[in-house]
């Protein structure tokens, strides 16, 4: 069997040997429900829907918000796939909420779920001191506890089959942050805090909607793997494409308005 672009991601369902945490209160902090209190004052900033393709097969369409909340930027995704997982295709879904500081998008806390025959994974994430990052893993609520270091500053996280945590990057460099170097939390089989790159190179012309965008082209590198990322001129993502292995990521267009039919005027034959 040929291998597919979503191959990469299995690692992510691999079982890590179950232990008690030591550190419920770790536990308790990063499964914090990130939902905005009654009364809150929210902005929305943006809000879509990513269709995943396989060469060219659509495989799976995530829903995302990124709202501001009382000062704190909210990201919110919901992820449906079809995957094999070697008996053959099967749906599988995962949600993420990912909260930062609306003034630096400094990192607060990280969560994501998802169930794989019957089996619960939560993966989350709080900082440290300014050079720490305790990552957690359960299964069926099972799980451990890592503290990795990383470099003082911003902190952005990439999670496995969840693209709207590149939206948030691309959203907190505002406009002229095309080349960059950033600090991500990647996480997967093996977490790891990487220092990734980011570089303009250059622009494109890309059919959305029915028009024809210019958009920049940017350059994401991380670790020796790296993917293209097509933004629109309001910062919005439209691509994500890694060509080599076939997997592209379209942001979904609003449908076409159809032209209103002028009335004939009257006594028109």
């Amino acid at each position: 069997m040929s291998r597919t672009p979503l191959d990469a991601v299995i690692g992510f369902f691999a079982m890590r040997t179950p232990v008690r945490l030591h550190s419920p209160w770790l536990c308790a902090a990063a499964l914090l429900a990130l939902a905005a209190p009654a009364g809150a004052s929210r902005v929305g900033l943006d809000r879509g829907t990513f269709v995943v393709y396989s060469w060219d097969r659509p495989v799976g369409r995530e829903t995302f918000t990124i709202d501001n909340v009382n000062d704190t930027i909210l990201v919110a995704s919901e992820v449906a796939y079809t995957l094999d997982l070697g008996k053959g295709p099967e749906d599988v879904k995962k949600s993420m909420r990912y909260a930062t500081s609306a003034s630096d998008w400094r990192f607060i806390r990280y969560n994501s779920f998802q169930s794989v025959h019957g089996t619960e994974y939560t993966t989350g994430g709080v900082p440290g001191s300014d050079t720490t990052v305790s990552v957690y893993h359960e299964v069926n609520r099972n799980g451990t506890v890592d503290i990795l270091e990383r470099p003082r500053g911003r902190l952005f996280v990439l999670d496995a089959m969840l693209y709207a945590n590149v939206q948030a990057l691309l959203s907190s460099l505002g406009a002229g942050g095309d080349s960059t170097d950033v600090a991500v939390l990647a996480l997967g089989n093996r977490d790891t805090v990487v220092t990734a790159t980011l570089r303009s190179s250059g622009t494109d012309r890309l059919s959305w909607g029915g028009k024809p965008v210019t958009v920049r082209t940017l350059r994401y590198e991380q670790g020796g793997f790296g993917f293209d990322v097509l933004v629109d001129p309001a910062g919005r993502v439209l691509r994500v494409q890694h060509v080599p292995s076939g997997l592209r990521v379209d942001r979904e267009a609003p449908p076409v308005k159809r032209a209103t039919p002028k009335p004939k005027p009257k006594g028109a034959g």
